[in-house]
């Protein structure tokens, strides 16, 4: 089978981007294809409908795309690079429904429930005789893919690079601090694209700049980010505030009060 030619994408912020092979594929898996119909947002914005309507799917699009962007990913191997972009690609993939406000909700139930937790379920196999397995019980009798797309992308090295990705997405590892961070891929792009469609004046670059800025990732240390990097971690600090004040102190999106 000849390989799947690089898939192009159109994003609202980036502009026009593409993802070669192995990436293409787990982009088309049922686990990252759901993410079409989960918000971004917790707050359904009657004052501000550009951030009711942004998908998890076009956020983390951009969030594998920043780490394609990072500063030391063109060092990695292409294991440790497939690695790093798929934490990114996947790491939303186990929510609930509807965001983080329902995970807390559920939280009363079980304190150990959290989607990063769901998704290293994935590392456990089912016994053959299992009707199902866990690819179809963890995504409600749909098979995610993602155990299939390991298999055949790190063969046997399969549960490592899994388990490598599962700890990205609990800060952990080599990658955790560029998936769970302080100043990370996903906040990257979570808070520009939400300050982008809110209507703010974003410099659409400016998680691109930061992204480049990370010059290296270790389990030690997290992420260095250079010298340089400064002034736009900087603006990109000021730009959170804002998101920060339009949100919490707007009253038409807190009270649903404007119809």
């Amino acid at each position: 089978m000849s390989p799947r030619p690089p898939v192009t994408l159109f994003d609202p912020l980036y502009g026009e981007i593409s993802f070669s092979d192995p990436i293409a594929e787990l982009l088309c898996t049922p686990a990252v294809q759901r993410l079409r119909d989960v918000r971004l947002s917790n707050i359904d914005s009657t004052s501000m409908p550009g951030i009711a309507n942004i998908s998890r799917y076009e956020h983390i699009i951009g969030t594998a795309y920043l780490a394609s962007r990072a500063g030391f990913y063109g060092r990695l191997s292409q294991g440790d690079a497939l690695a790093l972009q798929a934490a990114a690609l996947l790491h939303d993939t186990a929510i609930t429904a509807f965001g983080h406000l329902v995970e807390e909700a559920l939280q009363y139930v079980s304190a150990l429930f959290n989607h990063e937790m769901k998704l290293s379920m994935l590392l456990q196999k089912s016994d053959a005789g299992e009707v199902g397995g866990i690819e179809m019980q963890l995504y409600l009798g749909h098979a995610s893919g993602i155990r299939g797309w390991a298999d055949d992308t790190f063969s046997t090295e399969s549960d490592e690079r899994l388990l490598s990705i599962v700890e990205a997405h609990a800060g952990r590892g080599r990658f955790g601090s560029c998936i769970a961070g302080d100043i990370d891929l996903d906040n990257l792009d979570n808070l520009t694209r939400i300050a982008f469609h809110m209507g703010l004046d974003v410099d659409r670059a400016l998680p691109l700049r930061i992204a480049a800025g990370m010059i290296d990732s270790t389990e030690a240390e997290g992420v260095t980010f250079s010298d340089e990097c400064a002034k736009s971690i900087k603006t990109w600090l000021d730009l959170r505030k804002t998101v920060y004040q339009r949100l919490m102190l707007s009253e038409v999106t807190s009270s649903g009060n404007s119809c």
